[in-house]
This record gives C-alpha cells, sequence and structure tokens, in this order.
C-alpha cells in the first residue's frame, strides 16, 4: 500500500498509478486497446444490432467508418449526427428514417447526450422487437 500512495505522489496522477498497478497484476494485455477492423465488426452486425464504439480519449473511430462506407460506396447513404443541445430528437427521427430508407446513422459525442441515452436505449431495444414482427406476420 505504501508503494502506491508513493507512485501517487511521484506520478502525474492516478491514472498513471492504475495503469502500473494493473500492469504489474493483470499483465500489458489489459492495458493495450484492440485494433478494430470495420468488416469484422460489420459481419457481426446486423439492422437489429448495432456497432458501438466505446471511447477513451482522443480516440475516433469517424474516419475509419467514414472509408468503410465510401469502399462499399455507400457514403452517400451514411448520415452523421453530432449530439448535444437538442439534438436528441434530430436523432430520434433520423433513426426512425434510417430504419425504412436503409441508410446508416453515426451518432458522434453521446457523452453530450447523457439525457436522451435511456431513448436511444429503447430505440435499440424496439429495433429487435420489430424485427420479431416482421418474421411473424
Amino acid at each position: 500500500a505504501e508503494d502506491g500512495i508513493r507512485d501517487a505522489q511521484e506520478s502525474r496522477g492516478l491514472g498513471d498509478v492504475y495503469k502500473r498497478q494493473v500492469k504489474h497484476y493483470l499483465g500489458e494485455y489489459y492495458l493495450e486497446s484492440p485494433s478494430i477492423r470495420m468488416d469484422e465488426l460489420y459481419a457481426d452486425s446486423d439492422r437489429k444490432t448495432p456497432i458501438i464504439f466505446v471511447l477513451s480519449q482522443g480516440a475516433d473511430p469517424t474516419s475509419q467508418v467514414l472509408k468503410f462506407a465510401r469502399d462499399r460506396e455507400f457514403d452517400q447513404n451514411l448520415r452523421t449526427i453530432s449530439l448535444g443541445q437538442g439534438q436528441g430528437k434530430v436523432a430520434s427521427e433520423t433513426i426512425e428514417i434510417a430504419k425504412k430508407e436503409g441508410f446508416w446513422c453515426l451518432l458522434q459525442n453521446c457523452h453530450l447526450a447523457r439525457t436522451w441515452m435511456p431513448s436511444l436505449e429503447v430505440i435499440v431495444e424496439q429495433l429487435a422487437i420489430e424485427e420479431l414482427s416482421l418474421i411473424h406476420i
């Protein structure tokens, strides 16, 4: 415990201490961010299973998503919405249209729309329910 306190005093912050402790006790593997391949992520998704990126500070997969869409000649069918300042309603409406017309939605800066996240959760849950109802018709 004293080593941890000493580490905290000598380091730039607690983040460094945590990283050293994780590396020491669990190994370097748990500090590495896995590289992503859009084609693999896409293969694991479907119309009711969205791809969700949980990012660390400074990470931004936007260029990879845009390139993936461009490579598939789908870039004209991609809508990007930067959330915050009332954009939750716009995002909801865009997702509804996307479901009908078949385009993709890229929602960015979700951390700025924390109050809208429960609404997004309901939208995603509804995707699976709607898929099931289509099968039974």
